[in-house]
């Protein structure tokens, strides 16, 4: 599998971003990615979580902005 991909799809890109953790735009809430030193990782949600903005973690309860 690329770098660019992991089993929660296509990775976007770090460049520009600061170190931390960022909601992806095309997919559900039910996942996210961090960047750190310009590499992006997916990070999938335990089941019953959702990312949270603010916290910049899953966590239960949490408001979805994105797709469901």
């Amino acid at each position: 599998m690329p770098a660019s991909e992991n089993s929660n799809g296509l990775l976007p890109s770090c460049i520009g971003k600061a170190d931390g953790s960022y909601q992806f735009h095309d997919r559900p809430c039910d996942a996210y990615f961090t960047c750190k030193n310009g590499t992006a990782r997916g990070i999938k949600c335990h089941q019953g979580e959702l990312f949270d903005v603010k916290t910049g973690t899953c966590v239960r309860d949490a408001h979805c902005t994105g797709l469901v």
